[in-house]
């Protein structure tokens, strides 16, 4: 009889432990206990657009946004200016009798421009602008992963930081985004908002100092 007590002890004390690992190994996998969300260890993603992007086989000779330059072309006849887009990025002016042309950059990417002189000879240069009031670097906190405990919200500033190219705080705001599944998350006025239970995808649209395009990507977990 004693024995078969002592049986029924074991039992249960078996069915309590392995239903504590139970509840422990869920609460592992879900991440939550006490609405506490799971600590995930990823590194942070970092990006850097400071340095000049070499597009072709060669660096251009740079210039800064609504900085001029004039440059003096013994027997200047004609000059011309063209863009890679239809993006207006720069004016010019020139002057036969002065031999020269000026270049006032407008817009961060490439401006060509090409001189001919009276000798029949012709110089195509092409120039890259920076603006260093666009993104000049990145970084997301917790490798982009953000984790709600429940629907809420949160500042773009608490899991990023966004830096323009003089290396100042603040340039998350030229950031357009996008969601996957609006009913789980959007970007919202700087603002991440979490409606629902789930996983979605945020993606940043924006223009690098050198006019480069890029996306990032936020994964917003509820």
């Amino acid at each position: 009889m004693k024995l078969m007590h002592d049986k029924r002890t074991l039992l249960v004390a078996l069915v309590m432990v392995l239903s504590l690992a139970a509840f422990t190994f869920s609460t592992f996998l879900t991440g939550t206990l006490a609405d506490t969300p799971m600590t995930i260890e990823l590194s942070d993603i970092h990006k850097s657009f400071l340095t000049q992007p070499q597009l072709t086989n060669i660096l251009y000779p740079t210039m800064e946004v609504n900085q001029s330059f004039t440059a003096n072309i013994s027997g200047l006849h004609h000059a011309a200016l063209g863009f890679r887009d239809n993006n207006q990025k720069a004016t010019f002016s020139f002057s036969k009798l002065n031999a020269q042309y000026t270049l006032m950059p407008l817009r961060a990417g490439l401006v060509s421009t090409a001189r001919g002189t009276t000798g029949g000879v012709a110089t195509p240069t092409t120039y890259h602008v920076f603006d260093n009031s666009l993104v000049g670097s990145y970084t997301l906190y917790n490798g982009g992963v953000v984790v709600f405990p429940s629907a809420g919200t949160r500042s773009l500033t608490s899991v990023m930081e966004v830096k323009n190219g003089n290396d100042q705080a603040g340039a998350h705001t030229q950031i357009t985004w996008e969601t996957e599944n609006s009913s789980i998350a959007e970007v919202i006025d700087n603002t991440i908002h979490t409606y629902a239970d789930g996983i979605t995808r945020l993606e940043g649209s924006f223009t690098d100092k050198w006019g480069e395009k890029h996306t990032m990507v936020l994964l917003a977990r509820v």
